[in-house]
């Protein structure tokens, strides 16, 4: 990880008081499922992701890719909604 990205990873984990083991529990999990993803959802997140923040070097298509899934697996009411991706690269960044 880059050092500003290591900084914001710990100002995040303090603000918001993070177990890192639950984390990173979380994550192995988070990340086993994306595969289970609807295929129209994980095509729409994708579509999206590759039209926002191109000129972006702090943010990854790759990344914001996977924050936006995680969210779709964390809440499948809602799943993912157009525009999502322009709220969660704000926030990441």
């Amino acid at each position: 990880m880059k050092d500003v990205e290591m900084k914001r990873r710990d100002l995040w984990v303090q603000w918001l008081n993070i177990d890192c083991n639950r984390a990173e529990h979380e994550y192995v999990q988070l990340s086993s499922q994306i595969k289970q993803l609807r295929h129209t959802v994980d095509e729409s997140i994708n579509v999206d992701v590759r039209r926002s923040f191109n000129n972006m070097k702090i943010l990854s298509h790759e990344s914001l890719s996977c924050i936006l899934k995680s969210y779709a697996l964390i809440n499948p009411r809602l799943n993912y909604c157009q525009g999502m991706n322009f709220m969660a690269g704000f926030l990441y960044l």
